[in-house]
Formats: C-alpha cells, sequence, structure tokens
C-alpha cells in the first residue's frame, strides 16, 4: 500500500490484532496520546522513532518486519505532494504546538477578572416606565473569567483564577462554588474594607439582557496585592499556566496589573482575552498591549464596533462581521503585532431565537485576516432558557478544543455547544455539563454522529 490512506488502513489493522487501543499504546509507548489519534486518522505519518515504538508495543520486533514497516511509510509520504494546509489549520496548529510545549505547567488555564454574586432577574419584556410581574429570579455567582474555568473545569481541564471577593456571605459563595467545581483558587484574596461585587441583570427570553455593576471588592484586587506583597506572586503565577485568560475590571489599576501579569507569560505562552464591554469602551488603542499579545480574542459584535470606534481603527470598522475583523487585523499589523490571533466574534441575539448560522463567526491570521468561518448546525432546533453566561461557556469550548487539539472546525463546534448547554438554565452556570456528559450532548444538540477522535 503506497499511499497515506493505504498506510493508515495497515496500522489500524495492527492495532486492532494486537488488541490495543489509543489510550493503552498511548501508556506503553509513553507518545502523546493526541498524536497517536493522528496516525489513526491519517492527519500525520509517524516519524522514524515514533513508529519504532509502536510496532514494539505491538510486538512487531523482527529487523525484517521493522523494515519493511518503515518502508511502508516512506512509500506513503512520497506518494502525494504535501497536503495544503488552511490559514486556520495553521494558526490552530502553531497554537496547539505551543500547548504540547507546555503541557507540564502547573495549570491549564488561569484566568484573571473581575468576580461577582449577580442577581438574575427573568421578565417579560425590558422597557422604561413599564410594570410587569417577574417572571423568575435568583442569585448566580458570576464573573466572565471565573464563568469560563467553571465550564473547563467541568470538561477536566486544570484552572485556576485569580481575583479579589469580600469577607461576606456573597464572597464566601462565590469562593465555595468554585472550588465546588474543581477551579483552583489560591490567587483569589479577600477584602475586609468593601463588599463583594455585585450585579442586577434583567434577562429576557429574547436574549436581551440589561446589567448593571457595583464593582465593590473588584476595584481593590490590585491595591490588597501590593498591600499584601503579593503583586509578584501573580505576576509569577501568570508564566506557570498553558493559557493566560484576561477579562475586564473597572479600575485601572487592575487593567496595569494585568500588563504586568502579560509581560512575565513566555512568548510559547497562548493569551487570551474577553475584552466585555468595560474594556471595549476604552478602544482599541488603550488596550494596545493587550491585544497585540492576544491569541483567542472573544467578542460580541457590539464590543468589535466599540473597539474600532473610539480607536485609531475606527475609520475602517463599518460593514459586514468580517469587515469589521479585518481592521482590527490591519490594526495589529500597524503596530507590528506578529503574533498568530484567533477572533471569535458572536452576535448574541441570533443564539435565543434560533438563528445559529448567524451567531458566530471565526477568524484566524496575523497581520491580515486570511481565513473567515462560521458555524454550520443545520436546521435543530433547541429550547434555550437564557443567554446569561453564554460567551464565557463558548469561550471554554474553543479553548478546550485548542487543548484538546481538534480542528478548528471542531473548535468551533466546542464553544457552539457549551454556549448552547449553558443556555438551558437561568444563570451562568446551571447548564454547564460535564465531560461525561458531552458525547451524549454532541450528538443530541449539534447531531454529529461522534466526537472527535481527540476527544474519545
Amino acid at each position: 500500500m503506497a499511499d497515506r490512506d493505504g498506510f493508515t488502513a495497515l496500522l489500524i489493522e495492527l492495532w486492532r490484532v494486537a488488541g490495543v487501543g489509543v489510550p493503552e499504546l498511548a501508556a506503553r509507548t509513553k507518545l502523546h496520546r493526541n498524536s497517536l489519534y493522528d496516525y489513526r486518522s491519517g492527519r500525520h505519518l509517524p516519524n522514524t522513532d515514533a513508529l519504532r515504538t509502536i510496532l514494539a508495543a505491538c510486538g512487531v520486533t523482527g529487523e525484517l518486519e521493522i523494515q519493511a514497516w518503515r518502508d511502508a511509510v516512506g512509500r506513503a509520504k512520497r506518494a502525494e505532494p504535501p497536503r495544503y494546509v488552511s490559514p486556520a489549520a495553521q494558526i490552530c496548529g502553531e497554537l496547539t504546538g505551543r500547548l504540547d510545549a507546555t503541557a507540564e505547567r502547573e495549570l491549564d488555564v488561569l484566568a484573571v477578572g473581575a468576580h461577582n454574586m449577580d442577581l438574575l432577574t427573568q421578565v417579560e419584556r425590558i422597557d422604561t416606565e413599564h410594570e410587569e410581574e417577574i417572571q423568575e429570579q435568583r442569585h448566580c455567582c458570576g464573573g466572565s473569567g471565573a464563568n469560563t474555568m467553571a465550564a473547563l473545569a467541568g470538561m477536566g481541564l486544570r484552572t485556576g483564577v485569580a481575583g479579589i471577593v469580600a469577607d461576606d456571605h456573597y464572597g464566601k459563595a462565590i469562593l465555595a462554588d468554585l472550588r465546588h467545581r474543581g477551579v483552583n483558587t489560591d490567587l483569589m484574596l479577600t477584602t475586609y474594607a468593601e463588599q463583594t461585587g455585585f450585579g442586577i441583570v434583567l434577562a429576557e427570553r429574547s436574549g436581551a439582557r440589561s446589567i448593571y455593576v457595583c464593582s465593590g471588592a473588584n476595584r481593590r484586587f490590585a491595591e490588597e496585592a501590593e498591600a499584601k506583597g503579593l503583586d509578584a506572586e501573580l505576576v509569577a503565577a501568570s508564566a506557570r499556566a498553558r493559557v493566560l485568560h484576561l477579562t475586564s475590571f473597572a479600575g485601572a489599576a487592575e487593567r496595569r496589573l494585568q500588563r504586568r501579569m502579560l509581560d512575565a507569560v513566555s512568548p510559547g505562552s497562548v493569551v487570551s482575552f474577553t475584552p466585555g464591554e468595560l474594556y471595549a469602551a476604552l478602544g482599541a488603542d488603550q488596550l494596545g498591549p493587550m491585544l497585540t499579545r492576544t491569541n483567542v480574542l472573544f467578542l460580541q459584535e457590539p464590543h468589535l464596533d466599540l473597539l474600532l470606534a473610539r480607536s485609531s481603527a475606527g475609520r475602517h470598522g463599518r460593514g459586514e462581521v468580517a469587515a469589521k475583523m479585518a481592521a482590527l487585523y490591519e490594526w495589529r499589523h500597524q503596530r507590528a503585532s506578529a503574533e498568530p490571533l484567533i477572533m471569535v466574534v458572536t452576535q448574541p441575539p441570533n443564539l435565543l431565537s434560533g438563528r445559529l448560522a448567524e451567531y458566530l463567526t471565526i477568524g484566524y491570521g496575523r497581520s491580515t485576516l486570511e481565513e473567515c468561518s462560521g458555524a454550520d448546525i443545520g436546521t435543530r432546533r433547541h429550547e434555550l432558557t437564557d443567554g446569561t453566561g453564554a460567551g464565557d461557556a463558548l469561550a471554554a469550548g474553543f479553548l478546550f478544543g485548542l487543548l484538546s487539539r481538534c480542528s478548528p472546525a471542531d473548535c468551533g463546534n466546542l464553544a457552539l455547544l457549551l454556549a448552547l448547554c449553558a443556555c438551558t438554565e437561568l444563570g451562568a452556570r446551571a447548564g454547564l455539563i460535564n465531560r461525561a456528559q458531552l458525547a451524549a450532548q454532541w450528538t443530541t444538540r449539534l447531531g454529529i454522529p461522534r466526537l472527535p477522535p481527540q476527544l474519545g
């Protein structure tokens, strides 16, 4: 068998006869499980050392047999020209390469951002000079970065949060919820000088929301860190995570501390960023060091509009989503950023209204927007309750895909899936799923028969 598909079929048959699957083979060979999945799918062919290790684990030890296998893989490599690799695959490949190289770090993802207790109130209609009965109301732990870490912890990843709460009922509840979900809270500070941040969220079933936030303790994060001599520890901690995930604070001092943490990450680290409305309102120019170092940027379209309009890029950022994304890539290019960037832009009203094909747009590039894709999930209908936290769950899904070495399409599918699941309950975390539920939800909600092999 001289081609790639033929060699892959031969390899799969060898594993079947030897009675081994990827998990057992990974344990025997010490090869990365994702590499073995790549060999099984035909995405990559093993090099000489990897092939010999696999053959030995399958009981093939004779030199003549080993040479025959080496000849077979050599023919497969020569049989076809190099496969075209799309810009999306190139960008994802570079980022997953960084993540593979940092697999031994203490945390998979560390989030730095505000923590709030939300009073979520669901109503039929949000309007001025209007009175109506509340449909449902509950307290929900919140904070964009914390929501994302909770979702990733449910997928089995090692996550942590850095931030601050007060020594009050809300603060204790926030910490307890994170710990219960398996999120590391060693970098959480406690203050006695302020109340825990809280938000009042009015939400319609249509997806429309109105949010009012009292920052409370969040405004004291940088001050408390410095007073307790922990600011240097926070900066050092950012280098111990494979992904540093930044979300917004209300204060300038906290933004400066995030900048210091960002400066401490190595060139081989991955940085993700959810600016939210608070940071987006500052404009791209004021967020320059963050945006030029970011590798995965999560934005709602209105926030992208704010970033562009209140910056030197504003005059270019008009029209369709792709045109706005291209304007931000150009803005980065003018600042000599060579970092690979994936932009994940959502249009929240389209999620709960069922227009999922118009909900998600993903761009890939460096100095320019090189490829743009959306979601394609057919006409499947979903019963959704509340869009609070959907964007945070979406960020978790995409990062989970990258950390699992999934294809660009499957990263997008995971992002959409976790967003859909988050919308099934009131509040940002009540609808989150865990790893054991992933396969069933993947089939039920996306209509795709089976999980990607990297997640099997």
